[in-house]
């Protein structure tokens, strides 16, 4: 893995570690998946993996198994302003952040 991917995973795994955010989806090479296991479990997170596409995978960086179970069952690419403003809190977005982005996007 190289340092710039270590970098940002590491960041990601203590946010969600220290519940700065409950949820981290960030993409990885999958070559790089052993090396990502080890730091996750070195940053005492949680993690689940998706295929992406050839050689990549989605990683899911969690704290509580309720999270998971949370993303699973909302749309991979939500479409409505509820699975919009529920991933935007998952993932750590401030509430000021997230209504900004509805009202533009939803407001067209």
């Amino acid at each position: 893995m190289d340092r710039f991917t270590e970098g940002q995973l590491t960041e990601q795994a203590q946010m969600v570690a220290k519940g700065c955010k409950p949820l981290s989806i960030m993409p990885i090479k999958s070559l790089d998946f052993a090396e990502a296991m080890i730091l996750l479990d070195r940053e005492n997170v949680e993690f689940a993996t998706e295929k992406l596409s050839k050689g990549w995978i989605t990683l899911l960086i969690y704290k509580d198994e309720v999270i998971l179970k949370v993303i699973k069952d909302i749309p991979k690419i939500p479409k409505t302003i509820a699975e919009h403003y529920l991933l935007g809190v998952l993932c750590g977005y401030s509430n000021e952040s997230i209504c900004e982005f509805i009202k533009k996007e939803f407001n067209k």
